[in-house]
């Protein structure tokens, strides 16, 4: 018996849900970074959140680089997280709620988009059939010319 059985309502547990919504944001972002659409957001976040994992790891040696990990990880929430949950929910709960949804968002949605460039170095098609197709490199390359 799946351990979910007895929560299960219409066919899918809440594990499934998250789970859909995981692979559902993992496909969109690589579709993203195979073709290049919204790259600056995804590198942003990369920084950000690369940052603090690396001064977390950092803090193995110097015990200070955690407090600097911290620092990065409350100005993320406050600057990124905290202003659409407050604006969207009264409740202390469910911003808290909103917030960890989103992070879990923006988190798989970086290893998807980071699937998709290793797609693009990986498989030379991606880049010759949207030559093909749209008759430049990626998408950035219609931004810079102002089509997009």
């Amino acid at each position: 018996q799946h351990p979910d059985a007895g929560q299960r309502q219409g066919g899918a547990s809440a594990h499934g849900k998250r789970a859909t919504l995981g692979r559902q944001r993992i496909n969109f972002a690589r579709g993203n970074g195979r073709v290049g659409i919204g790259t600056e957001a995804y590198v942003k976040n990369l920084i950000i959140h690369g940052s603090a994992l690396a001064l977390a790891f950092a803090a193995c040696w110097v015990p200070a680089a955690l407090i600097a990990s911290l620092g990065v990880l409350t100005w993320h929430i406050r600057n990124h997280l905290w202003p659409q949950a407050k604006a969207v929910a009264p409740s202390w709960p469910m911003r808290i709620r909103i917030m960890l949804v989103m992070e879990f968002v923006r988190l798989v949605s970086m290893y998807g988009f980071l699937l998709g460039r290793w797609d693009r170095v990986r498989d030379p098609r991606f880049i010759e059939r949207q030559q093909q197709y749209m008759q430049v490199n990626s998408v950035r390359e219609l931004e810079a010319g102002g089509f997009v």
